[in-house]
C-alpha cells in the first residue's frame, strides 16, 4: 500500500474534528465500544490528545475507566 492509500483508510491526523467525526460514525452505526490505536512511538502524547481534544466531545457516554 501507499502512504497515501493507508491515509484513505485510517485517521492519521492531529485534527480533533477528524477522529470526532470519525468515532461519531461507529456511534451512528450502533457501536457501544471503540478501541482506538497509536502505532508511534509518541504514545503519550496521543493519549493527551484524546483526553484533552476527542473524548470531551462523548462526555457521559464512556466509562471513565476505559480511558488509560
Amino acid at each position: 500500500m501507499t502512504a497515501e492509500q493507508i491515509a484513505e483508510s485510517i485517521i492519521c491526523s492531529r485534527d480533533p474534528q477528524k477522529h470526532i467525526e470519525a468515532l461519531r460514525k461507529y456511534e451512528d452505526a450502533g457501536y457501544t465500544r471503540v478501541y482506538v490505536r497509536q502505532s508511534g512511538a509518541e504514545l503519550g502524547t496521543f493519549l493527551d490528545f484524546y483526553n484533552r481534544e476527542v473524548l470531551p466531545a462523548f462526555a457521559g457516554q464512556r466509562e471513565e475507566s476505559a480511558v488509560r
